[in-house]
């Protein structure tokens, strides 16, 4: 997955700071008990030598090498135990000197033994893009707990309920290869604050997630099209392999002749490895249809799910 470069080297100090620190942490209550305890200090000593120990016992090779390896085995794991014991002696925990990583899978790399990235950091990536495109504010403060439904009129207020109601079940059941949706309606009738909401519920439950408006979208694919550097990493890949892409403002970006192509190619591509998309957009399905065409309304309207937004803006009324 392609990650803004700015995000990524911030997500990646920050794991090294905690893995240093884990670290630190460890070494620290080492230095601790071997001040308390000499026979431990001793016991740490010999644990250190039994990767040369047993690199010395395999290039030595021989017919009782398998017997040679099980005794270095069971005589380090003697040593586990009598230091565990002298722990337990101190009132400690018998991890207490081992190295505590937040992230047991990657240890705090980001990265799997595999070279795959770790989910924990797919979840940081998120996040952070999430602050970096002007939305984390919101994701901080809005939810669907303060989505209030008195802003609205009382005959607009079933539908913005089944929505509420509908997008916080989504959120709770979300899985890869969850139904896509499109949400439709005028401005300043709750889509933001409700896609918002569907994030950060997605996001706490591990999934990775990507916000962006369509203007921005289709500029990096713009960008990918005709850059100067054919080596240069894709910005676009990022909207691809999310777990879920939010896909803002559709109908606000600019449009060219490639628009369309951009838009389909990005649709049509998670369909196809089975990603989940949320379309928001003001206009009408008669405007997606004349403004993108017969091939991106079909997949619309007739691969998505359709929510629909009605009523009047709720920032105009509220300034009223």
């Amino acid at each position: 997955m392609g990650y803004d470069s700015g995000n990524f080297q911030r997500v990646k100090d920050a794991y090294t700071a905690k893995r240093k620190q884990a670290e630190q942490v460890a070494e620290e209550r080492k230095m601790q008990v071997h001040a308390l305890s000499p026979a431990i200090a001793e016991i740490d000593r010999r644990l250190s030598g039994t990767g040369l120990l047993l690199f010395r016992i395999a290039s030595q090779g021989g017919e009782d090498l398998p017997k040679k390896i099980e005794e270095a085995r069971k005589e380090n794991q003697a040593l586990l135990e009598e230091k565990h014991a002298l722990l337990a002696a101190l009132g400690l925990p018998a991890d207490y000197t081992e190295i505590h990583y937040e992230c047991t899978l990657c240890s705090d790399t980001g990265y799997l033994p595999s070279t795959k990235m770790c989910e924990c950091m797919k979840r940081a990536l998120s996040v952070e893009g999430f602050r970096a495109s002007g939305l984390g504010s919101l994701v901080e403060r809005q939810s669907f707990d303060n989505f209030s439904l008195d802003r609205f009129e009382e005959e607009e207020r079933p539908l913005m309920k089944h929505n509420l109601d509908f997008l916080r079940k989504y959120a709770n059941t979300f899985r890869t290869g969850a139904k896509s949706l499109i949400l439709i309606g005028g401005t300043g009738l709750g889509k933001t604050h409700l896609s918002t909401s569907l994030a950060r519920v997605v996001i706490e439950r591990g999934y990775s997630v990507i916000y962006d408006t369509a203007h921005n979208i289709v500029f990096d694919f713009n960008y990918d099209q005709f850059k100067s550097k054919p080596e240069e990493e894709l910005r676009s890949e990022k909207y691809l392999d999310c777990d879920l892409l939010l896909l803002d403002d559709l109908g606000t970006e600019v449009q060219t002749k490639h628009t369309a192509s951009y838009l389909y190619n990005l649709i049509n591509t998670r369909m196809n490895r089975g990603k989940t998309t949320v379309v928001s957009t003001n206009l009408t399905p008669n405007e997606v249809l004349e403004r993108y065409g017969d091939r991106l309304s079909s997949r619309l309207f007739g691969e998505y799910e359709i929510l629909l937004f009605r009523g009047k803006d709720i920032r105009l009324k509220n300034n009223i």
